[in-house]
């Protein structure tokens, strides 16, 4: 199947579980155990970054889903929110939460996407990246005989050329190049902008350019524009199409294995060597 669903839910693209992610394969990176046995988790850091990409790329999606808690908005003006009444209050929001499946953003966090929204829209090359195009599509397509499937940020074709943009925003303690660059390799971002851009082209039959928008979660919010140099994408893509043969002979074997699948013997035993930066620093440290 080679398709694009413009207006599938994210909870949707989830189901087709049948489908490789980039996520996915990041897993088997690590073992394909923990692919295997993998589990939804979710985390602040992983609400805010979802609460600042509906609040920049879908702001009609953002108000549908997310319920601000204020504490300004308290019945008991003169007293804390830890008094009875106060609680109950709180609990109350928390509740309406869940039973509606909403999110919950508090006034500084509601006053963070804004700020950071303003800043970005107030270059004029990311406020057309982030503007044009459509937020949050569904590709789903086949390399190698493995279902594959991919959801960027925004994906802008171009009118004249028909190729495609493939935009994905970043937040970033630190949107600086070289900060970036370790971030590339800790979140393995080389490998997904890869399998991103093979599926586009192979379901849209065009070429692909792709661009990171990474800003920064404090003010002043700095951010950076990068396009992926022709050699990260082709080691991203050498590295998914390693992962993805080892998936396949998983899942034909029906085993999983752990760690021990990225040993050369019988015993699972690893030799490991101080990395690079620690004997740097003990020759560094050398009396002369």
């Amino acid at each position: 199947m080679k398709q694009i669903q413009p207006d599938l839910s994210q909870l949707e693209y989830r189901a087709h579980k049948d489908y490789m992610s980039a996520s996915d394969l990041k897993l088997v990176k690590r073992s394909p155990m923990h692919l295997d046995k993998r589990e939804e988790k979710q985390s602040d850091a992983l609400d805010f970054g979802r609460a600042l990409h509906e609040f920049v790329l879908q702001p009609e999606l953002f108000k549908q889903t997310h319920i601000l808690y204020d504490e300004a908005m308290r019945p008991e003006q003169d007293k804390g929110i830890t008094s009875k009444l106060n609680q109950q209050w709180k609990q109350g929001m928390y509740q309406l939460a869940h039973d509606k499946d909403l999110s919950i953003i508090n006034k500084g966090q509601l006053q963070m996407v804004e700020d950071m929204k303003a800043h970005l829209m107030s270059h004029f090359y990311a406020r057309h990246l982030l503007t044009k195009g459509t937020a949050e599509a569904s590709f789903f397509s086949e390399i190698d005989g493995v279902n594959v499937k991919c959801r960027p940020d925004n994906w802008i074709v171009n009118a004249k050329t028909g190729k495609n943009v493939i935009i994905e925003l970043k937040t970033a303690a630190d949107a600086s190049e070289d900060k970036f660059k370790r971030d590339l390799v800790t979140y393995n971002y080389h490998l997904s902008l890869s399998f991103y851009i093979d599926i586009v082209e192979k379901v849209t039959g065009k070429p692909s350019d792709y661009i990171f928008i990474v800003i920064e979660k404090e003010p002043p919010y700095g951010f950076n524009i990068f396009r992926p140099s022709d050699q990260m994408i082709a080691c991203g893509r050498y590295e998914y199409e390693v992962l993805l043969d080892l998936y396949k002979q998983c899942r034909e074997a029906e085993q999983f294995p752990g760690y021990g699948v990225w040993t050369d013997n019988n015993y699972d035993v690893k030799e490991i060597d101080l990395p690079g930066y620690a004997i740097r620093e003990i020759n560094h440290k050398q009396i002369k």
